[in-house]
């Protein structure tokens, strides 16, 4: 799904361990091209994190989606145009996805004209909770094309109440250090299908999207 655009950095590889003392960086740097997404959202924030909540109510769903890759699960921060990095806190809000990408329709994400990184369309069924959505999508469930653009993809390996050191260390001494910095697009997690929060030998891709320092 995604084009890999430069070698793997193997002398300054991020840690899969939790507590690691070696040097922090990106096991590589990914091009992405646009990705059409299904899923569920929902407005959330760090100090009211209900991001758990939204994935057990998706993933007993997300075999009704069409074409969907269920082997690769997004778990994805849309935090919107313009964001003021200085001003983030624990108390700012974001548009959280839980996704799955899917194949072979663009026209589902297309076709109303929507510019990418929103939502095309809301399902009409999701408050009645009754019937298929728009074009198939099943009910509560919504499109998102993530826009392409490039990504430092980090690996973190453990249990996710360490997640939060991971982020620290990206964004508080890796990023500052770099001729990177954050662009205007979605954040986004890379779980496999059969990752667990509960194992300290889980891993997953943290995708940090980054443009250069001007």
């Amino acid at each position: 799904m995604v084009q890999d655009s430069s070698k793997r950095l193997s002398s300054r590889q991020l840690s899969s361990r939790q507590h690691s003392p070696e040097p922090l960086a990106p096991a590589r740097f990914v091009e992405l091209p646009a990705l059409a997404l299904v899923g569920m959202r929902q407005q959330t924030s760090l100090a009211d994190n209900r991001m758990l909540q939204l994935w057990q109510q998706f993933r007993p769903r997300c075999k009704e989606i069409p074409r969907a890759d269920l082997s690769r699960f997004y778990n994805l921060k849309h935090f919107g145009k313009g964001m003021d990095w200085n001003a983030f806190s624990p108390q700012t809000l974001f548009e959280h996805w839980a996704a799955v990408a899917v194949s072979g329709d663009k026209a589902l994400i297309n076709g109303t004209g929507k510019a990418p990184g929103y939502a095309s369309h809301k399902n009409p069924g999701r408050e009645s909770g009754k019937g298929s959505g728009t074009r198939g999508l099943p009910v509560g469930m919504d499109t998102f094309e993530l826009e392409s653009g490039l990504y430092a993809v980090f690996v973190y390996q453990g249990l996710a109440s360490g997640f939060s050191d991971a982020l620290n260390a990206i964004f508080g001494q890796w990023l500052p250090g770099t001729d990177y910095q954050l662009d205007d697009r979605p954040h986004f997690e890379v779980l496999s299908e059969h990752y667990r929060p509960d194992d300290p030998n889980a891993s997953e891709e943290i995708w940090v999207p980054i443009a250069p320092r001007f």
